[in-house]
């Protein structure tokens, strides 16, 4: 069995000149399986961000899209701060893991 990715190459052409790179991961965009592979991907995430005490809202027509939130009184307003962007380096921590497991 071999990933969906062999043989996948992306190309960015930018004035005039172009690179070419082999897909090494990830999930192609606007592919059969891409919405799919990418919800699968990150499932636990939506657990993860309650665990922190936020809220997850995922855009329908574009996965990727996420919004964190979390609702408090004015006075805690640092509080939530502090809850919003330990969440967001939790998250990048998990990303990245993620990566590294894939290598």
């Amino acid at each position: 069995m071999t990933s969906y990715l062999t043989g996948c190459t992306q190309k960015v052409l930018y004035s005039g000149s172009s690179s070419e790179a082999r897909v090494c991961y990830g999930v192609l965009q606007e592919s059969v399986l891409g919405l799919l592979l990418f919800n699968l991907y990150t499932a636990s995430l939506s657990n993860f961000i309650s665990a922190h005490g936020l809220n997850l809202n995922q855009y329908a027509d574009a996965a990727d899209d996420y919004q964190l939130y979390l609702s408090v009184p004015v006075d805690d307003a640092l509080s939530a701060v502090i809850r919003l962007s330990q969440c967001v380096a939790d998250v990048a921590k998990w990303l990245s893991a993620s990566i590294s497991r894939q290598y």
